[in-house]
């Protein structure tokens, strides 16, 4: 343990990043999803990138953006959250297209030539001129290669989606004919919710994308990130930190955002000269748990529940309900009368597989389903009215 501490301290302290953006210099355990979506790439094929909120995809993005550019690629990046319509999402994206278009590929670059009123957001695609695919097939034309990078889709389709019924299906097909018209196009769609959410039937959507769902990191990485965090505190002797640092990384679940929040604690104590003692951690825990302030945002796991679920909303909190207090099999979940009285036994492994799809829970070795993570399990019992 003591050489795993030495090995990381001889890395170099890691800035503490609570509410900003965390540098990819400083992502820790990142390799093997890194290297994951540069072979699809290398396979020709698109991955959608999924994962709970605050698990670090904005740092695999930026990992993305990297390495492929390191390999001759054109990576371009837009996140899509907030986008109103389907015309504004289309001028985003054409925007940027256009900004890489490369030397010698002309059509689209004279066609807006001719109009020298269009340019950046204010892009506007016509009947007469270039549309998005044909955009997309210039930028990745001949040898070109393009990445294209495309944050919170699934939050936006499901917004245009609910706005005009139909147009995020739209919008999704017309990616997925984009990604199977041009070889040497390649997306990475990020979402912190899954495609599900935009229509139960996707139609076959989203069904050339590889699915790559973001975990917790691993323990050793957990281990390296706080021992590295707690390293940038200057005020925290070596001593405490080192007792402290394995705490940080066993009860933080592995997620990088509580990691660097417990981090940020910790220095407030150092910096008021109270002491690291060892139940500090789960104390910090606790506290930010209890807190009626909500500083880790807990209570969006119950508010979200029925703009996720809809309808199924009240059967799926109470099946989280009962997993909060214990983990349960399938069937235990049916012998619940209280249950068995909002839905039909048939509606409950659609709702769990819904659950687990979410990140809310996972099923253990004997088919028992749990939260995936402790301290949003404790938040669910906080929080849930």
């Amino acid at each position: 343990m003591d050489d795993d501490l030495a090995t990381y301290e001889a890395r170099g302290p890691i800035p503490i990043a609570v509410g900003s953006v965390i540098d990819p210099e400083f992502a820790i355990g990142r390799d093997r999803e890194l290297a994951e979506i540069v072979e699809a790439f290398s396979d020709g094929d698109s991955v959608a990138l999924t994962g709970e909120r605050r698990h670090g995809k904005t740092v695999v993005a930026s990992l993305v953006e990297r390495e492929p550019r390191k390999q001759g690629w054109t990576v371009v990046s837009r996140s899509v959250e907030g986008i109103p319509s389907v015309e504004e999402l289309t001028r985003e994206l054409a925007a940027a297209l256009v900004a890489v278009l490369p030397k010698g590929m002309t059509r689209a670059k004279a066609w807006l030539a001719k109009h020298p009123e269009l340019s950046g957001a204010g892009l506007t695609l016509s009947a007469i001129g270039p549309t998005l695919e044909d955009l997309a097939g210039e930028a990745a034309e001949g040898a070109h290669r393009l990445v294209l990078i495309i944050d919170e889709l699934p939050i936006c389709a499901r917004a245009l989606e609910r706005t005009e019924p139909g147009s995020g299906l739209a919008l999704l097909h017309r990616l997925r004919r984009m990604r199977q018209t041009h070889p040497n196009l390649r997306m990475v769609c990020l979402g912190s919710i899954g495609f599900h959410h935009v229509l139960r039937d996707l139609e076959g959507a989203t069904n050339d994308l590889g699915p790559m769902p973001l975990r917790p990191l691993g323990p050793d990485a957990a281990r390296e990130l706080a021992v590295r965090l707690l390293l940038s505190v200057k005020s925290i002797p070596t001593a405490p930190r080192r007792a402290v640092s394995p705490q940080m990384a066993r009860l933080s679940d592995g997620v990088p955002y509580y990691l660097h929040r417990l981090a940020a604690d910790c220095r407030k104590l150092a910096n008021r000269g109270e002491d690291l003692y060892p139940g500090v951690i789960a104390d910090l825990i606790d506290l930010a748990i209890a807190d009626p302030d909500d500083p880790w945002d807990l209570k969006h796991y119950v508010t979200r529940l029925p703009g996720y679920y809809g309808a199924d909303a009240p059967a799926a909190g109470a099946i989280l309900d009962l997993i909060a207090a214990r983990p349960c099999s399938s069937e235990a979940l049916r012998a619940d009368r209280d249950l068995m009285a909002q839905i039909a036994a048939t509606e409950v492994g659609g709702i769990v597989a819904r659950l687990e799809q979410d990140h809310y829970v996972l099923a253990g070795p004997n088919q028992e389903f749990a939260f995936r993570s402790e301290i949003v399990r404790r938040g669910w019992l906080r929080w849930r009215r």
